[in-house]
C-alpha cells in the first residue's frame, strides 16, 4: 500500500519514485533492516504498529463529504504520435 515509510522514506527510496508495492526486497542488501512505519499525517495518529486512527476520514465519509481537486482531462492516446524506432522497439520488448 501507499500509504508507508520505508525505512524513513516513504514508499521507500527508489530512484524512480516506485511505491510500496513496486519495491522490491532486491534492492535491499543480505542483513539489512528494514523498518516499515505507517505514514506519518497529524490527522491520523497511530495507535499500535501499522495501526493509525482513520477516525477523521471516517467523520468525512459518514458526513456525505468528499474531496476533489480538477485535474482535466487525459490526452487521448490515439492523438499521442510515437516515432516508429520507438514503437518497434516496444513491441520486440513485449513478444518476449
Amino acid at each position: 500500500m501507499c500509504s508507508l515509510y520505508i525505512n524513513g522514506t516513504p514508499h521507500g527510496k527508489t530512484e524512480r519514485g516506485a511505491t510500496t508495492c513496486q519495491l522490491y526486497m532486491r534492492r535491499f542488501k543480505d542483513g539489512d533492516v528494514i523498518t516499515v512505519e505507517p505514514w506519518r499525517s497529524a490527522a491520523f495518529p497511530v495507535i499500535k504498529d501499522c495501526m493509525v486512527d482513520r477516525g477523521a476520514f471516517d467523520k468525512i465519509m459518514q458526513a456525505g463529504g468528499y474531496t476533489t481537486v480538477r485535474t482535466g482531462q487525459a490526452q487521448d492516446a490515439n492523438a499521442i504520435l510515437i516515432p516508429k524506432e520507438d514503437a518497434d522497439e516496444a513491441m520486440d520488448c513485449a513478444s518476449c
